[in-house]
């Protein structure tokens, strides 16, 4: 069967992509974290009446849908840390070309805005001061690939995006 083959990669995907949050939960509980994958990936399944009784989850995996439970994951387990969650900064273009993204903020004040690859390591930090409705553009020479946007203010309000590079 091409079940198990498929299963694994699609665990190694999530693993890969998997938030910061994720990651530390993995470090401290690697049994758990791996019994989250399967609870995303059998909460993706996308149901397929033809396939009852020819699968143990009546349908075929779905990979978006998978990742899709996996971000639900990880942008609420980050309210469980306390840590608000704001909706007031927008990340474009996403994709980007090149690594050059600008955040536009309507919460003003200092952030630190931090940029780390899908294993978690830092790539750079910078710091901007927003005013209401204002624009930043971070410049930088990212090649291809999934990289995690963090971006802290001092009032500790915290956006966090992914940005995919072509």
């Amino acid at each position: 069967s091409f079940a198990t083959p498929m299963v694994t990669g699609l665990s190694g995907l999530l693993y890969a992509s998997a938030c910061e949050t994720f990651l530390n939960y993995a470090k401290q509980d690697p049994a758990g974290a791996s019994l989250l994958i399967r609870k995303f990936i059998l909460e993706g399944v996308e149901i397929n009446g033809t396939l009852e009784g020819f699968t143990s989850s009546g349908g075929r995996v779905d990979l978006f849908n998978s990742l899709k439970k996996m971000n639900e994951w990880c942008f609420n387990s980050s309210a469980v840390n306390n840590i608000e969650t704001i909706a007031d900064v927008s990340l474009f273009p996403n994709p980007s070309n090149g690594g050059t993204f600008s955040l536009l903020s309507f919460v003003e004040g200092s952030a630190t805005i931090t940029i780390t690859d899908m294993s978690g390591k830092s790539i750079s930090s910078a710091t901007a001061e927003f005013q209401n409705g204002s624009q930043q553009t971070f410049i930088n020479n990212l090649p291809a690939g999934v990289y995690h946007i963090r971006c802290v203010f001092d009032n500790a309000k915290v956006f966090s995006s992914r940005l995919i590079v072509q």
